[in-house]
């Protein structure tokens, strides 16, 4: 593929994302529905053009602020689109569904990178002087939050896509998924493994993911996990490397730990869990997290 059939590509790619997520932000208004941060997505896609790059760089994309333009990389959205083709092999999806997963996880992919600039986040060159005042930690604690909105407005997206009158059940069953599909582009198109910071927020979308599908089975013991969290709050899990105990942040209005103070019965478990961020097959990571989470009795 030349250098200009894949822009047309990938800017083709960039404008159905921008349109389904419009539309659905769209209704939702119509329907009194849009939440705050439904709202914050919206207001920024009315006023912003979007374009693609086929200029390598450091950065996911580039903000014009005279132009109000947003330009997102080419590599990236192809990187995004391979590391999911992979996946689909790897879970079996057949048909349609592994392209269907693509557009998904770069409809993710757009509304997380709206969502930096709306953190006053929108230039790459930002990020030394975020690491320079946050050290290890600043960087994902943006991501995270930008991740799980990200997730719950797709999330809406896909309701709305498979049903117009949806119900908040079927946003949370795609919530659920939509949280692990932010894990595989944060684990294998960015390197998930090369920073603490980075697997704490990794694994707290997978953490996040499980809580809610325990929600969506009624198998969630909202008695032991802590009272502030909600399924759209993010979730940063404790460097496992410094901590000598397994828990997680939750970040919320007021944040607090995600459990009690409760002994795990299988650190080694624990140790394995932390190491699995950027490994295949995923499920084996989702199953540790299943495992941890029940050892602390978070879920049935």
């Amino acid at each position: 593929m030349t250098a200009e059939q894949d822009h047309g590509f990938w800017m083709a790619e960039v404008d159905r994302a921008v349109k389904e997520v419009r539309l659905c932000l769209s209704v939702l208004a119509q329907q009194g529905r849009l939440t705050h941060p439904l709202m914050s997505v919206s207001t920024l896609m009315d006023r912003i053009e979007f374009c693609v790059s086929i200029e390598d760089g450091d950065s996911a994309f580039v903000l014009d602020e005279k132009e109000n333009r947003v330009s997102f990389r080419c590599s990236v959205l192809k990187k995004i689109h391979d590391e999911i083709i992979l996946l689909s092999y790897e879970i079996g999806l057949e048909e349609q569904e592994p392209i269907r997963t693509s557009q998904i996880s770069i409809n993710l992919f757009v509304v997380h990178e709206l969502l930096h600039i709306r953190q006053n986040f929108p230039h790459f060159a930002t990020v030394q002087s975020i690491k320079a005042g946050l050290e290890g930690i600043g960087l994902p604690l943006l991501d995270v939050a930008a991740d799980t909105v990200a997730a719950w407005v797709c999330a809406h997206v896909e309701a709305q896509r498979n049903d117009e009158n949806f119900t908040e059940d079927e946003v949370l069953r795609n919530f659920a998924n939509l949280l692990i599909l932010a894990y595989v582009v944060g684990a294998f198109v960015y390197d998930g493994r090369s920073a603490a910071g980075k697997r704490q927020r990794l694994l707290g979308l997978l953490i996040s993911a499980m809580l809610v599908q325990a929600k969506n089975e009624g198998a969630l013991n909202v008695d032991k996990i802590y009272e502030g969290w909600t399924p759209i709050s993010p979730i940063m899990v404790l460097n496992m490397e410094k901590a000598a105990k397994f828990n997680a942040i939750v970040i919320d209005k007021i944040p607090g730990m995600l459990f009690s103070d409760t002994k795990i019965a299988s650190p080694e478990i624990a140790n394995k869990f932390w190491n699995s961020v950027g490994e295949r097959p995923i499920f084996e990571a989702l199953a540790l997290a299943a495992v941890l989470l029940k050892q602390v009795g978070a879920i049935y």
